[in-house]
């Protein structure tokens, strides 16, 4: 377990960094720089390594000690895109669910997972809210749906170059 966040912090890594692996399982919510924490746990990785994220996506706050985020789909494809990461779509879920890809509006964009996966529930509890005029007072996703996502850091195009731990900066922008 280690404060991310704050690269005077990633000084204790540097012997016994690089790793094959890092996760960060239900902490980027509770972070005020999730980039920051992506960023610097990749500084950790050997090239070609894997960052695994989990983070809530729908779910009740909880304060520990703080919540500040609720990370979307397209939030890891970005991140991934400009950071030159793989995301593995094999591995992109809504947990408990399935693929981020298996659920799309018909203009592409992500959706979340229906409430139920039965479909017959689904439009049973449908047709009851109907009859009893409370339609449309059922939530539109689950009550908790999280987020799961791997990246291989580098992505296909990774270099041999390892940066020293908590060194990656924000991005640059050059004049």
């Amino acid at each position: 377990m280690a404060d991310l966040e704050r690269a005077e912090q990633m000084a204790v890594f540097n012997d016994v960094a690089p790793f094959g692996s890092v996760l960060i399982l239900n902490v980027l919510e509770h972070t005020f720089d999730p980039i920051r924490v992506l960023d610097n746990a990749a500084t950790l990785l050997r090239p070609g390594g894997t960052l695994v994220s989990l983070t809530p996506s729908v779910w009740p706050l909880h304060n520990y000690p703080m919540d500040a985020w609720r990370i979307l789909p397209n939030f890891y494809e970005e991140y991934a895109k400009r950071r030159g990461h793989e995301l593995l779509e094999s591995w992109f879920e809504y947990v408990g669910f399935g693929l981020v890809a298996n659920f799309r509006n018909p203009d592409g964009s992500y959706c979340y997972p229906p409430p139920s996966r039965a479909g017959f529930r689904r439009w049973f509890s449908r047709a009851v809210h109907k009859v009893f005029n409370t339609y449309g007072r059922s939530m539109l996703q689950p009550s908790h749906v999280a987020v799961a996502a791997v990246f291989r850091v580098g992505g296909r195009s990774s270099s041999n170059a390892k940066p020293t731990p908590g060194t990656l900066d924000q991005e640059k922008t050059t004049p």
